[in-house]
């Protein structure tokens, strides 16, 4: 009875090895939550290709210019930071960040 549980078992991780992609493109939410209450969101950002990441150091007052899709009529705003922030964006992608300095 061993020797077939064990046939079972190499036979099931065989298999899962065998299906499952070994390389994954995902990525993870991370929620601190402090003594008061207030939360830090952060996010992992795993990709299967090289993605040249730039470091974006950002001072305290910077413009960051919002806007939505046409589609739902929303006018363009502005806000600008409380705090100086650091960030980072795909060196891939042609233009600034998600945001851009002003």
């Amino acid at each position: 009875m061993q020797k077939i549980m064990n046939k079972i078992v190499a036979g099931l991780v065989s298999a899962t090895l065998t299906f499952t992609p070994l390389v994954s493109n995902a990525c993870t939410a991370v929620n601190v939550t402090a003594k008061d209450g207030a939360v830090v969101a952060g996010r992992t950002m795993e990709w299967a290709f090289d993605m040249k990441w730039r470091l974006t150091l950002n001072p305290k007052g910077t413009a960051i210019p919002m806007s939505a899709p046409a589609s739902l009529h929303l006018p363009a705003t502005s806000q600008s930071s409380k705090y100086a922030f650091v960030g980072i964006s795909p060196g891939i992608l042609q233009g600034p960040p998600a945001y851009s300095v002003q």
